[in-house]
C-alpha cells in the first residue's frame, strides 16, 4: 500500500471512477454503450491527469472524449467524415504536443491509433487491438505515478486478452461451420 500513500485521496478516487466507467464500457456488448461509458470515463481521466500535473495528456484525452461522443451516433453516418474530423482533432493534439517531452507524446499517438481501431474494427480484431494499445498506456500510467490505474489496466488487459481468444475461437468455429455447410 506504500504506492497509495504518496497520492492525495482525490487522485485515488478519480482513478477508481475512471476504472469503474472503463469496466462498464469494456463489458458492454453494444458499441454505442461502449462509447457512452468510455466518454464518461474520459471526464475522470482528464481530471486525474490534471490532478497529477500531466496537462500534456489532457488535450489528447479530451479529443478522445469528443471522438467517443461522435462515434456514439456512428450508425447514423453513411460516410467516413466523422472519422476524418476525429483524426484531424487527434493530429492537431499531436502537433500541439510536439514541443513536449517524449513521454508527453505517448497519449497523442495512442489516441490517434485508437481512433482508427474503434472506427474500423469489430469482434476479436477490436479486442486484440485494444490489448496491444493498452500496453503503452500501462507504461505511461506508471511514468505518471498513477499506480491504481496502471494495475487495473494490467488486469483489464488480461480480461481483454481472454475475451479476444474466446471471440477468436468462436469466429473460427463459425467460419469452419460455414465452410463445412458449403461442401
Amino acid at each position: 500500500m506504500f504506492l497509495l500513500e504518496r497520492q492525495p485521496v482525490i487522485v485515488i478516487v478519480l482513478q477508481i471512477l475512471e476504472i469503474l466507467f472503463g469496466y462498464l464500457g469494456s463489458y458492454s456488448i453494444k458499441k454505442r454503450n461502449i462509447f457512452i461509458f468510455y466518454a464518461i470515463s474520459v471526464i475522470f481521466t482528464i481530471l486525474m491527469f490534471w490532478s497529477v500535473g500531466k496537462t500534456a495528456a489532457i488535450l489528447p484525452v479530451a479529443t478522445t472524449g469528443i471522438r467517443y461522443f461522435i462515434f456514439i451516433f456512428r450508425k447514423k453516418y453513411k460516410t467516413n467524415l466523422p472519422l476524418y474530423f476525429c483524426l484531424l482533432l487527434h493530429v492537431i493534439s499531436l502537433v500541439l504536443s510536439i514541443g513536449s517531452s517524449f513521454e508527453d507524446l505517448i497519449p497523442s499517438v495512442l489516441v490517434l491509433a485508437g481512433c482508427l481501431i474503434y472506427w474500423f474494427l469489430d469482434g476479436s480484431k477490436l479486442k486484440g487491438s485494444i490489448f496491444a494499445l493498452n500496453i503503452p498506456w500501462i507504461i505511461y500510467y506508471l511514468i505518471c505515478g498513477l499506480y491504481v490505474v496502471a494495475i487495473n489496466t494490467v488486469i483489464q488487459n488480461a480480461l481483454v486478452g481472454i475475451a479476444y481468444f474466446r471471440l477468436k475461437r468462436k469466429e473460427n468455429a463459425k467460419h469452419k461451420n460455414i465452410k463445412e455447410k458449403r461442401r
